[in-house]
């Protein structure tokens, strides 16, 4: 317990986080609640300090999501927009996230502007809103790094548009930028379909691969801020950011001899993505990137164990797949209700091709500015595209159709699990006891 504080840290700051979104709804189901974790947990430990920290992280979860929301912006406040959706921009306002509505036209993605009109308080806590600002008028402020950022997205996407087409380049905008609002609503239903829709967004896998590939070009510490600019570049993604801090926790942990705890830097991370996003408690993409995370780390070495006859390569993909939906499965029953059951062949046969794309489509966007060196890349990007395709016609034809789960087969998934672990214990508390008999 003691060596891996970080994991109660988080648990309790959860517990704080939750207890104030029930508070609206019940303040006394939320008191007990609370109650109900913490007296039993208080008998329970010995050293009572520890007991009294961990107070302080229910504190501190409550204190941040009530700073988060309880704020409202007045006439010529600086917003910075985000994204449009229904016709509707989101942008953000001192870190929140906010929705402008009204006179609102020639605005764009990443542009910051000093906007007058009128503020309606309509929190959404899933979405993270605080609310909708009506626009009078508005002044776009000076085009500052962000703004250039997407201006360059644009570019890339206009470059890549040439040699690849219009189908392929919005895929490696996904892949390589982060930016799924060119691909089609059919494209993203058929890698939902095949199991691998976190491929299109940014995530953990992109992450890895970037960071090996710069701290093979540059040196370890140049490597790593060259990935922090990335992670910056692609729209500071939840699951990329918590692949950064991991990367750096391992790497600063070798540097000060310490023992690499996977656990504690992944607790680590979700305690820094909740204090600045607390409304990502209730994100999905938060919540599947960490509960698959934490899959892969418990049991992908004890399945591969179970898997030791399949060559390395076969064993590596099926017990990293199948111990990421340990935690997700259940999760996605009560929140999506759709669950593909062509993860395991998606994950086996296509994520090693597409993350040849990764690092081509990176590469192009590196030598964007040399002509010669960006159409070679281009024309390479093509052919491992067009094999990409090819093997998601093949799969799709393979796949059967979605799953359509319900709560009730999520609670069945997490009582079996917990009665297989209860009996798993039990067995080893017992051959134990036969060992010290004998």
């Amino acid at each position: 317990m003691y060596n891996r504080p970080l994991i109660y840290y988080l648990f309790f700051m959860i517990i704080g986080l939750v207890a104030f979104l029930i508070y609206p709804i019940s303040n006394i189901l939320s008191i007990v609640f609370v109650f109900s974790i913490v007296i039993p947990f208080f008998f329970t430990l010995d050293y009572k300090k520890f007991f009294f920290v961990n107070i302080c992280f229910i504190i501190l979860g409550m204190i941040c999501i009530n700073l988060y929301f309880n704020i409202s912006p007045c006439n010529g406040q600086s917003f910075r927009v985000m994204d449009k959706k229904m016709g509707v921009y989101t942008a953000s306002f001192r870190g929140r996230k906010i929705y402008l509505c009204g006179s609102t036209g020639g605005l764009k993605e990443g542009m910051k502007i000093c906007a007058e009109g009128n503020y309606i308080k309509n929190i959404d806590y899933e979405k993270g809103i605080i609310g909708k600002f009506f626009v009078e008028n508005y002044n776009v402020k000076e085009k500052d790094m962000i703004y250039k950022m997407n201006i360059f997205k644009s570019k890339i996407y206009e470059k890549y548009k040439k040699i690849l087409g219009k189908d392929k380049s919005s895929l490696i905008m996904a892949l390589c930028c982060g930016d799924s609002k060119y691909l089609s609503y059919n494209t993203k239903k058929d890698y939902a379909r095949l199991g691998i829709v976190h491929i299109l967004c940014v995530s953990g896998f992109h992450i890895s691969i970037v960071y090996k590939m710069l701290e093979k070009i540059f040196k370890e510490r140049i490597g790593a801020l060259a990935t922090f600019i990335y992670v910056v570049f692609t729209g500071l993604k939840a699951s990329a950011i918590r692949a950064y801090i991991m990367i750096v926790v391992c790497k600063f942990s070798k540097k000060l001899y310490e023992k690499y705890d996977a656990l504690s830097a992944l607790a680590l991370a979700a305690i820094i993505l909740l204090f600045i996003r607390p409304y990502y408690i209730l994100d999905v993409g938060f919540n599947l990137s960490f509960l698959a995370t934490l899959g892969i780390l418990l049991y992908s070495k004890k399945i591969s164990r179970y898997l030791y006859k399949l060559p390395e390569f076969l064993n590596e993909s099926i017990s990293i797949s199948l111990s990421a939906q340990i935690f997700t499965l259940p999760y996605i029953a009560f929140t999506m209700n759709d669950v593909s059951t062509s993860f395991l062949l998606g994950n086996i046969f296509l994520i090693p091709i597409y993350s040849i794309a990764i690092v081509l489509g990176n590469l192009g966007i590196i030598f964007i500015c040399f002509k010669k060196l960006f159409s070679g890349i281009g024309y390479l990007l093509y052919s491992v595209l067009t094999a990409i395709e090819g093997g998601n016609k093949i799969l799709l034809a393979l796949s059967p159709p979605i799953i359509k789960f319900n709560p009730c087969y999520a609670v069945g998934l997490l009582a079996f699990y917990l009665h297989f672990i209860l009996l798993k214990n039990y067995v080893k508390q017992k051959d134990i006891l036969e060992i010290v008999n004998n």
